[in-house]
């Protein structure tokens, strides 16, 4: 069933449609994270991510989104 998904063109365009936006970001290799407003690229201790996200959290609510 792998080989078979992997030669799906749906999963192909996924694929290809994120390492488009990941170019976009400027994220060249894993780990990336996009957190609220934030690009992070490479190692974040799990510490900083928790910051970085609770952050976010507070500027969304700040901004009274809908989507927080």
């Amino acid at each position: 069933k792998l080989k078979a998904d992997m030669k799906d063109p749906a999963i192909t365009a996924h694929i290809k449609k994120n390492m488009q936006l990941a170019r976009k970001f400027g994220i060249s290799g894993t780990p990336g994270y996009v957190i609220g407003n934030s690009i992070n690229r490479g190692y974040m201790p799990a510490n900083d991510m928790i910051e970085e996200v609770q952050k976010a959290r507070m500027e969304c609510k700040k901004a009274d989104a809908k989507l927080c």
